[in-house]
């Protein structure tokens, strides 16, 4: 066939088109993906910060009877009964390779009146900021130890503590605290084991003390967990510095060691935990410098004071029911307080301590994020053979008995 001049070109022509519009296509197509690449970009690094926090309050009836007292009643609106009342602000900001850089800033107020908790600190609760990654989290600032029942950091008594730092009056746990100027690494989880280490240069920025020395009050904790399944156990080992108590006081470093867990049967949850202290500063629900109308700083400077030592036993029970969930825990402890006195030459002065405790709870679910919740507890502490620089104190008893009732709004 013979193909004119005008007709090759026109075909040229058409051809030329559908290859520039072919080319326009693709470069259009290049274009949204790169946009959209970049938008994908600065949306994946883009921070992002969250309000939250619990409203909890409710009415508590108490009944107190204490040896050598006439028992007393009191019904009154009470605040952070089921839950803690809170609010925070947390975020992140994601850079990339699986690095995170996080903060959470968290207060505590009473809902009853609305005045600060915490010591009226603004952020009393948790103040820290934190980077995680493939090798671990490092976190600096204030925050709960592992065996405090507080904060990001809780291990001890969120894995093996059924109420996670007992029902409100009755817990016969020697437990730790928020510190300051706290320094904790947790590892990523190995096969189910993950390891967190915690050390404060000083516990209180209030006190007196040169931080990161030893005439301030510091901590230091370890807390292994594992999970496997349906199981969870921790052990801790937590160690406090005790220099601060007096300047001329000789004093005994504390140690609490801790080991328990769960285990989800499905129907319901079961909780137990042991601990074993010594030359802790409280013992379930004594002081260490005053039990009852005993003082045992009274006299003066308390030259040597060693401490409270002694155990504590805890089992408890999460099980979901009728659309809430019914929590039950027991606890006992048993211990001394010894080694105290007022002077080299005094006698010391010393008591047996024991503690027991029974709670139950039933929080309804009435949404997401609100619970309906009723409760009572009943607890019992003896300081027995009490001795105060050689006299005989005698005993003494404190019996308390609580019914509550409330709401907690989570948002």
């Amino acid at each position: 066939l013979t193909i004119s001049i005008m007709e090759a070109l026109w075909a040229t022509i058409l051809f030329s088109g559908f290859a520039l519009e072919v080319i326009i296509r693709l470069t259009k197509k290049v274009l949204v993906l790169a946009v959209a690449g970049v938008l994908s970009s600065l949306a994946y690094a883009e921070p992002s910060v969250t309000l939250y926090g619990t409203a909890d309050g409710g009415l508590v009836y108490q009944h107190v009877k204490n040896t050598g007292e006439k028992g007393t009643d009191t019904l009154a609106l009470e605040s952070g009964i089921n839950d803690t009342t809170k609010w925070g602000l947390k975020g992140s900001e994601d850079l990339g390779n699986g690095t995170k850089v996080s903060f959470k800033l968290e207060n505590g107020y009473n809902l009853d009146d609305g005045t600060l908790g915490n010591n009226n600190r603004l952020f009393g609760r948790e103040a820290q900021v934190n980077i995680s990654g493939n090798l671990g989290t490092l976190a600096f600032g204030r925050m709960g130890a592992i065996g405090s029942s507080a904060g990001t950091f809780d291990l001890t008594q969120y894995y093996a503590e059924s109420f996670d730092g007992g029902d409100w009056s009755t817990f016969g746990m020697t437990m730790t605290d928020r510190y300051d100027n706290m320094l904790t690494y947790q590892t990523p989880s190995y096969g189910g084991f993950q390891a967190t280490l915690q050390y404060s240069f000083k516990n209180d920025s209030k006190e007196d003390g040169d931080e990161g020395h030893s005439s301030a009050n510091r901590f230091a904790g370890i807390g292994l967990t594992y999970e496997v399944g349906k199981l969870q156990t921790v052990f801790s080992y937590e160690w406090l510095d005790r220099s601060n108590l007096a300047s001329n006081v000789n004093t005994k470093d504390g140690h609490i060691v801790s080991l328990g867990g769960n285990y989800d049967f499905g129907t319901f949850k079961l909780f137990a935990l042991a601990k074993y202290v010594t030359g802790v500063d409280s013992f379930a629900s004594f002081d260490n410098t005053e039990l009852g109308d005993v003082s045992f700083s009274s006299t003066g400077s308390v030259l040597h004071n060693h401490g409270m030592k002694g155990y504590n036993l805890h089992v408890g029970s999460i099980v979901p029911i009728a659309g809430g969930d019914l929590t039950l825990g027991a606890y006992y402890a048993d211990g001394k307080l010894t080694d105290t006195a007022a002077s080299d030459s005094a006698a010391s002065s010393s008591a047996d301590l024991s503690y027991i405790g029974v709670a139950v709870k039933y929080a309804y679910h009435l949404s997401k994020r609100t619970d309906l919740y009723v409760g009572a507890d009943f607890s019992q502490a003896k300081a027995s053979s009490i001795k105060f620089e050689g006299a005989d104190e005698g005993s003494l008893k404190y019996r308390t008995t609580s019914v509550y009732s409330g709401m907690t709004h989570y948002f």
